[in-house]
């Protein structure tokens, strides 16, 4: 929590800055655990620098977390993948189209220990993961006599989402507005997918540059999710606030430093700390520009709100760009 507070207070000192900037994004991630990776939260909105664009990410999680109530009980452990490949293209000086498809993996991994070591090194609290087989797949939950669960290695398509962005006054450094849908394409009974049409909307400020350090600049987004009919067990909260803030330093005119907190309201109508509390993530990372029609992005994800997120998530992503 001492980072999370320290970062808070960073970013509100660049609040000094006053004159907006179109070079900067967020990474774009849905570094979730595979409860959560199942809803439709999406990743924090994009800004095209070209008529359209490619992005290629892949996303690896490790996740140890759980516990019990009277009549619940939760356990996560294991390692989820992520492939996603998302095309962004400009409709006219207004308007933006986002679609977006993944292909998810569970499985035991190989992370606990190298995870377990690193907890240990910086006295992080851990939920006693030494105390338990090292890389096993183990997801479940249950609520009453039902049970949903997956034990072994498994794979399949995750949900798509369409989505549409709106710059206001139709230039792209302004405030846009984004609203999107999730398209049940996924299981649930292989955690790739919940069954329900999600929608959200929201708001992305422009990017702010540093009056007096020019090559720091920061952005903030909220948005709300509203949920749709689940086949998960554990009940979705109809409607969950989220939102990202986040800072870059421009060490070269080709390479960026990242730092940036993913947050969310409570998820789920449960008393696990892990479903019904909010959650928060943070991030830091790279971003290199070998030229002007490509990136390369790698980063790594901490939960800060302990227990509400993955322990740690590495992302390595490519993006192409094509037209003016």
């Amino acid at each position: 929590m001492y980072v999370y507070t320290f970062f808070l207070l960073a970013v509100a000192a660049l609040t000094f800055a006053s004159e907006p900037t179109y070079a900067d994004n967020f990474f774009q991630q849905r570094a979730l655990d595979p409860v959560k990776l199942q809803t439709g939260l999406p990743e924090a909105a994009s800004r095209l620098r070209s008529k359209q664009e490619v992005q290629i990410g892949f996303v690896h999680n490790n996740v140890f977390m759980g516990g019990f109530t009277p009549t619940e009980r939760l356990l996560l452990d294991g390692e989820s993948s992520q492939l996603t490949v998302r095309y962004r293209r400009r409709l006219n000086d207004c308007w933006q189209m986002n679609l977006n498809g993944s292909w998810l993996a569970h499985s035991e991994g190989w992370f606990d220990e190298p995870v377990d070591d690193w907890h240990q090194l910086f006295g992080l609290p851990d939920a006693h993961r030494g105390d338990w087989p090292t890389d096993q797949l183990d997801y479940e939950y249950e609520v009453g006599q039902s049970q949903q669960a997956i034990n072994s290695a498994d794979s399949g398509p995750g949900d798509a989402q369409i989505q549409f962005q709106r710059y206001l006054g139709c230039v792209p450094d302004a405030t846009l507005i984004r609203f999107g849908l999730k398209l049940p394409i996924g299981e649930p009974e292989k955690f790739t997918g919940n069954g329900a049409f999600d929608a959200f909307i929201d708001m992305q400020s422009p990017w702010w540059r540093s009056k007096k350090y020019s090559s720091w600049t920061w952005a903030g987004s909220v948005g709300v999710l509203r949920s749709g009919s689940s086949e998960l067990l554990v009940e979705q909260k109809r409607l969950i606030g989220f939102g990202v803030i986040g800072t870059h330093f421009a060490l070269t005119a080709r390479t960026q430093l990242l730092a940036q907190i993913d947050w969310h309201t409570p998820m789920f109508e449960s008393d696990l700390r892990e479903l019904g509390t909010t959650g928060a993530q943070l991030t830091l990372g790279l971003r290199f520009e070998p030229n002007r029609r490509s990136s390369w992005e790698f980063s790594f994800s901490e939960d800060v709100a302990i227990d509400t997120a993955p322990d740690i998530a590495i992302r390595l992503s490519w993006l192409r760009r094509f037209g003016p």
